[in-house]
């Protein structure tokens, strides 16, 4: 899924790789393991969202009742606080008209819908692989939104989740798709799209790729109270002949901007999360590559405009390295995330950075089948301090868990 051929670049502004202490004495504990197909969800991407009853919803890629994809087509979860699962749709994917593999995560409206996005499957008979767009009720009937119909008028391929205005329009990217031509993306360099709530969709943006644009959004966007978009590219740009990635802004009207252009001012390079902003404005993220250590690094991009901070290069090893989730950050300017990668096991790990530089692992997996392994997913927070996520696989029968962790 990620690009191979990074580019490793002198260093500019790179802090010294945040050292790992001792894992903190923390509570953790497996809320479920998934079972696989025909009756389970197998392999979460992407991580959990959280009701007011304190129930969790995901996706998971593979697994599901449906034959049509070779592992299952992937299906949409319910986990009780208890740790009680329901699979709440099974994904059909392939013909069928519905999506298939799920790679981003969920979205929660206040009447309890789930809205989220396939990376394969949809109804049109020219791109049957192009994705979707999908809302699930609480009782667990599903509607596909709307199907990607690819280039050169569409995007297609949906890798992260959405955001939603106080209009219920939704918002998200595509990795492939849109108009643009460049040969450096192969199947496009893909769009940044809206959808109305009676299904409208808009291309809002289209990527044109090196030297002078970003290509290929696997994460999602952001959105400011004047309506903005900010978001990352994995490739684009002007390092190299594919680009090492772009922070982008795009306003209402349209217009793009690149806010950073990877491995020309930074070492950080290839971004694969999502961003988050803080209540100034400024942005925060990841790049699975680069930094001192070759490791990945955590960055900041000041909102009112300014270079590029790289606030700590990961160190690898027992720290962990290759950040592909978003971070979370707490009020008072801490950093929490997960490491698909790395750790006491090499199994991943769940880490803390403070402003002053100071890096903890909190949970260093241990792998089946106590325990999962490779977190691919970002954090969540409940108001008692307790952080919730999924793994990739591990778990009693190999295809991942949910967990929880109070630090």
């Amino acid at each position: 899924m990620l690009a191979a051929g990074i580019l490793l670049l002198p260093t500019v502004m790179a802090s010294g790789p945040a050292q790992a202490t001792k894992p903190a004495a923390s509570t953790y504990t497996v809320l479920y393991s998934f079972t696989g197909s025909p009756t389970d969800g197998a392999n979460p991407e992407a991580g959990v969202i959280r009701d007011t009853a304190g129930n969790l919803y995901g996706t998971t890629y593979y697994g599901g009742a449906s034959s049509n994809c070779k592992q299952g087509c992937g299906t949409v979860f319910k986990v009780t606080a208890s740790g009680t699962e329901t699979v709440l749709h099974n994904f059909t994917g392939y013909q069928t008209g519905d999506g298939a593999l799920p790679y981003g995560g969920l979205i929660l409206d206040t009447a309890g819908n789930l809205y989220g996005t396939t990376r394969a499957g949809g109804a049109y008979s020219n791109c049957t692989n192009c994705g979707t767009v999908f809302k699930v009720t609480p009782s667990g009937t599903e509607t596909v939104l709307y199907s990607f119909a690819g280039p050169p008028g569409d995007g297609a391929n949906p890798y992260a989740g959405l955001i939603l205005d106080k209009a219920s329009n939704l918002y998200g990217t595509t990795a492939y798709g849109g108009s643009s031509s460049n040969t450096e993306c192969g199947f496009g360099c893909g769009t940044v799209f809206k959808l109305t709530p009676s299904g409208t969709e808009t291309v809002l943006y289209s990527f044109a790729g090196p030297p002078g644009d970003g290509a290929n959004p696997y994460a999602g966007v952001v959105r400011d109270k004047a309506g903005n978009l900010y978001g990352t590219t994995y490739a684009g740009g002007a390092c190299g002949s594919i680009g090492c990635g772009v922070v982008f802004k795009l306003t209402p009207g349209r217009t793009e901007t690149l806010l950073e252009d990877f491995g020309v001012t930074s070492t950080a390079i290839k971004p694969f999360a999502s961003l988050i902003r803080d209540s100034a404005g400024d942005l925060y993220g990841t790049t699975s590559g680069g930094g001192a250590s070759f490791s990945g690094t955590v960055f900041k991009l000041p909102g009112g405009g300014g270079i590029t901070e790289v606030l700590y290069s990961l160190a690898g090893g027992s720290f962990g390295f290759t950040p592909v989730a978003p971070l979370l950050r707490d009020a008072i300017g801490n950093v929490y995330g997960t490491l698909g990668r790395g750790g006491a096991s090499d199994y991943g790990t769940v880490f803390k950075l403070t402003p002053g530089g100071a890096g903890t692992v909190l949970h260093s997996f241990a792998g089946a089948p106590t325990d999962g392994t490779n977190p691919l997913s970002g954090l969540i927070e409940d108001s008692a301090g307790n952080f919730y996520g999924t793994t990739y696989s591990g778990g009693a029968s190999g295809f991942g868990t949910v967990y929880k962790l109070h630090p």
